[in-house]
């Protein structure tokens, strides 16, 4: 049997190992009484939740999104009543408690159905609207407006996926990008505020005509973020290399870089059947394969410029690292 060989240079240093084990979403609530994963989910130690899809992991729960705490655009949005925080605020607390910082997306959960109602368009004569309530948002959580919290949030996502989740010209979502973060920033001038969670980070692609757009508009980019699912190691690791010349290209060299979800995923979604869609998720995305997938990109990744990374998703289901009742799979570990 043949041996490796591990050599170590001792005479290079990396600096600090960076903590890239962040994830989406925060324990659930709903159910939790039969299935409370917190524990474990504490013991991860991850330094960031991203806060998307939380309604669709706690059924029946008006929780995160925008259309959930403020529903209807004709109310007054400085009037606290009109908004629903209660279960969001419970949601949030419990995370930060067990020790990991909240990623706050400001937008809707994807919708897998036609019509669409939460991902339609946000229509340009809301677009101020919408820019307070999203402050209000932040005033809640952070500055105790609203019978609020001082919770220091400091990464505002501005939508996800504007690809599949804006059902609308790609030329508006930019623009609405662009109007909303110049907004925000100027309120906040403090905190971190950027996006937009891209499918897939490419110049030819929805990534350069967003930041063709926040260039011509001056707009603030803190961070860019996007996704990707994949079984390549190698492309993971490149990928980073890339999106920091993209991003740079454009006039953003300060910029964080966010792969805010990802996830192994072997084939394609679009050949496997029905019937061997259990097994798939359940067991070929969470066990040994998959646990040593996440072992070697969160490696590879530490020499690159990564800043933040965001696993889909820390909790159950499909895609989470627990089974659907809340066992840690191969991939938790």
């Amino acid at each position: 049997m043949h041996r490796p060989e591990l050599l170590l240079d001792t005479t290079k240093v990396l600096g600090p190992l960076k903590a890239l084990n962040g994830g989406n979403m925060a324990p659930p609530l709903a159910g939790s009484s039969m299935n409370d994963i917190s524990e474990a989910y504490k013991e991860l130690r991850c330094p960031y939740a991203r806060l998307h899809d939380a309604p669709l992991d706690n059924k029946g729960w008006r929780i995160v999104d925008f259309n959930m705490i403020f529903p209807f655009m004709h109310l007054d949005a400085e009037d606290p009543r009109n908004y629903y925080f209660e279960q969001t605020d419970e949601y949030i607390g419990n995370c930060i408690r067990l020790g990991t910082q909240i990623v706050y997306r400001l937008g809707p959960s994807i919708e897998h159905h036609y019509p669409r109602y939460n991902t339609r368009p946000v229509p340009r004569e809301h677009w101020d609207k919408w820019a307070d309530v999203a402050s209000n948002i932040i005033r809640h959580y952070n500055e105790g407006w609203g019978n609020g919290f001082h919770f220091n949030i400091r990464y505002w996502e501005i939508w996800n996926e504007p690809e599949g989740l804006w059902a609308g010209p790609i030329e508006d979502f930019n623009e609405f990008y662009c109007h909303l973060a110049k907004i925000l920033k100027e309120r906040f001038p403090h905190l971190k505020i950027g996006g937009p969670a891209h499918v897939r980070c490419e110049k030819e692609g929805h990534a350069g005509k967003f930041l063709q757009c926040c260039a011509d508009n001056k707009a603030p980019l803190d961070f860019y973020s996007w996704h990707c699912y994949t079984d390549n190691v190698e492309f993971m690791r490149e990928q980073v290399f890339y999106a920091r010349e993209l991003v740079d290209s454009y006039g953003y060299p300060n910029a964080e870089l966010h792969l805010n979800e990802w996830h192994y995923v072997p084939g394609s979604w679009s050949r496997i059947s029905k019937d061997q869609k259990a097994f798939h998720y359940e067991h070929r995305m969470k066990e040994l394969d998959a646990g040593a997938f996440l072992t070697a990109t969160m490696t590879v990744w530490q020499e690159t410029p990564l800043d933040m990374a965001n696993y889909y998703t820390l909790t159950c289901g499909a895609f989470g690292l627990f089974s659907l009742f809340g066992v840690p799979a191969k991939s938790y570990y």
